[in-house]
């Protein structure tokens, strides 16, 4: 019986460690982290309507990571000086994929304004919803500190993003979007182009209007550990259990 309630707590320890995640952020694109951007969206309430919009975000952006990521939700932030955000939305479906096109076109293919076209192969529907609030809150304008970021849209199927693929795609689908206050943090770059891209249209056409900018993203993500480090840690565990049972049967 202790053979195999030390076997089962051994087995049960492994499985935790390979579905083990370290929650964690990061803000895209990353110079903007702790600064705010040099851009707003203007006034929300402006925004009305119903529209598709892509967000491109050039895999560089995520060069502190050591590996692949699970991410689990986006959210955005205010822009300083111009009060909380606070929107409302009809219904909203978000993908998300590895793009074959970039945010800027430094020796790479430039994001095109037909959507279907910057959608990947991976492509995964991570979120649904309909009638839902999102706010921001608003902070002072003081000096270059950001706003805090608002309201996580949490995810109900994480998308798994390896960077050394390409750029990750944030697709959102949205109607009846009602603006009540507030501008987001925007970050927009010139030609050629920086480490975030967008294009928005309206919802059903094929096409949109292209731009070097964004609002500014923080991304809720889950490390996945390397397949290596799963075999170190569960033979090492495997052979402290050995050497445990091994003891064990020589003191009986």
């Amino acid at each position: 019986m202790a053979f195999k309630h030390t076997f089962a707590v051994l087995i049960l320890l492994l499985c935790c460690f390979a579905a083990h995640a370290f929650g964690a952020t990061i803000v895209v694109p990353s110079a903007q982290a702790s600064v705010v951007g040099n851009d707003n969206s203007g006034p929300l309430t402006a925004n009305n309507g119903s529209f598709e919009v892509q967000i491109d975000v050039g895999s560089g952006q995520f060069s502190s990571l050591t590996g692949p990521i699970d991410i689990t939700g986006f959210s955005f932030r205010a822009e300083p000086g111009t009060g909380p955000v606070d929107v409302t939305v009809g219904n909203i479906s978000v993908s998300l994929s590895t793009s074959p096109n970039y945010p800027n076109s430094t020796g790479h293919p430039l994001m095109s304004a037909t959507f279907a076209n910057n959608v990947g192969p991976d492509v995964t529907h991570v979120f649904s919803s309909s009638n839902i609030t999102v706010v921001a809150p608003g902070c002072a304008a003081v000096g270059t500190t950001p706003c805090a970021f608002g309201t996580n849209i949490v995810f109900t199927t994480p998308f798994l993003y390896n960077p050394l693929v390409g750029p990750l795609l944030l697709d959102l689908s949205i109607t009846n979007f009602v603006g009540i206050s507030g501008e987001w943090d925007v970050e927009t770059y010139s030609a050629p182009g920086g480490g975030i891209a967008s294009v928005v249209g309206p919802l059903g056409s094929p096409t949109g209007t292209f731009q070097y900018s964004d609002n500014i993203v923080q991304l809720t993500f889950n490390s996945v550990p390397e397949p290596a480090t799963w075999t170190t840690t569960a033979g090492g565990a495997i052979l402290a259990w050995a050497f445990t049972r091994a003891r064990r049967r020589r003191r009986s």
